[in-house]
């Protein structure tokens, strides 16, 4: 679509520039997002989609459920739509891994709503089992990771072809991070790899959208530092310099990734407490999804439990709530999510949100930096 704006009306060499680009793709998706906010909301009132209450076995999470209960809900919409339109009009539909991205992030999207209908249908928070959730994402990523793995090796088999392959392998490969040449052959594993960092994104985000603005504040964050790191993954001499893999379609994934900061800051000015709308597992599981891709297209998805350190405390205090609890009887943490453990020690929403938020910029700030520990 920039050619044609180029074409049309002379547009100046600014376009061309992956950083300008990135930055406006920011700006719309953050415009689309505030513009469209309250229309979408009063949509969202108008069908009735509404976060309902259920009972659980603690009394604080009951009564903390009500203050709650009546919120507009399924506000991903907003940021699925703002990320898909600025990414369209700044990224272009050329990229193949760029709408493989989309494409991940959006049918997540989908899935996510069906389950944030389907309690509102049956009146209860009862959506998909888990067990049929679980199998949908993998189906999901298995696909994601087919277009991906089809792509990644046609571009890494360009990058061969000019002396980079002793430098970084294939495509297909993981590469660790603090270490110059070290990476891993998967071959076909690369899509049972793909699939976990997908489904685990996936979900650890939706487990951290406990809290008003904590899933969108932290997946802000973590978009701004995939950002730069496609960025430079996208820049032959600065990936030469680094010694990281050149990636050929980082920049698309750059502006992929800012419209995603965008769009959750903008989403952002709802979601904030005391929120006008909840994001749903439709924009969780979008945004976790659309990070998780983001990592597997610059194949610096090794980075991501640092980047997104937040998310990943999150899904584990769950797991091992879990796990304690069937084995032995007792429970690690006081609630799981461990958000949720904080506020019950005295601590109140927003503190915990906001205390959050600068440990997830800590780690994001520390995930960028390990570009330069090699």
């Amino acid at each position: 679509m920039i050619d044609y704006l180029e074409y049309f009306f002379d547009l100046p060499r600014l376009f061309g520039y992956i950083t300008f680009r990135a930055g406006v793709a920011f700006l719309t998706a953050l415009l689309i997002s505030v513009l469209l906010g309250p229309r979408i909301i009063r949509w969202l009132k108008r069908m009735n989609f509404r976060e309902v209450a259920s009972g659980t076995s603690s009394d604080f999470v009951d009564n903390w459920q009500e203050t709650k209960a009546g919120t507009p809900t399924m506000g991903g919409v907003l940021i699925i739509l703002s990320v898909f339109t600025a990414t369209v009009i700044w990224a272009g539909v050329e990229n193949a891994v760029v709408n493989i991205a989309l494409a991940t992030m959006l049918v997540f999207g989908i899935l996510g709503f069906i389950d944030d209908y389907l309690p509102i249908a049956r009146e209860n928070r009862k959506g998909f089992r888990i067990r049929t959730k679980l199998a949908l994402q993998v189906l999901i990523a298995l696909a994601a990771a087919g277009g991906l793995a089809y792509y990644l090796s046609r571009t890494y088999a360009l990058g061969i072809e000019t002396g980079l392959k002793r430098w970084y392998g294939d495509g297909l490969s993981i590469f660790f991070p603090f270490f110059k040449w070290w990476h891993i052959g998967l071959g076909s594993f690369f899509f049972i790899w793909a699939a976990f960092i997908l489904v685990s994104s996936a979900n650890a985000v939706n487990l951290t959208d406990g809290l008003d603005g904590l899933a969108a504040g932290c997946s802000a964050i973590a978009a701004a530092a995939f950002a730069v790191l496609a960025y430079v993954a996208g820049r032959n001499d600065f990936a030469a310099y680094l010694r990281i893999p050149y990636v050929e379609f980082g920049g698309g994934i750059a502006i992929f990734c800012a419209a995603i900061f965008g769009a959750c800051i903008g989403f952002l000015w709802f979601n904030c407490h005391p929120a006008e709308v909840f994001m749903g597992d439709t924009g969780s599981m979008a945004l976790g999804a659309g990070l998780g891709v983001s990592a597997l297209a610059v194949k610096m998805e090794l980075l991501l439990p640092l980047i997104g350190f937040v998310f990943v405390i999150e899904a584990l205090s769950v797991l091992l709530q879990v796990g304690s609890f069937k084995t032995t009887g007792r429970r690690i943490f006081r609630c799981a999510p461990i958000h949720i453990s904080f506020q019950m020690r005295g601590w109140k929403e927003t503190k915990v949100t906001t205390r959050f938020w600068i440990l997830a910029g800590i780690m994001a700030m520390l995930g960028v930096l390990t570009l330069k520990i090699r």
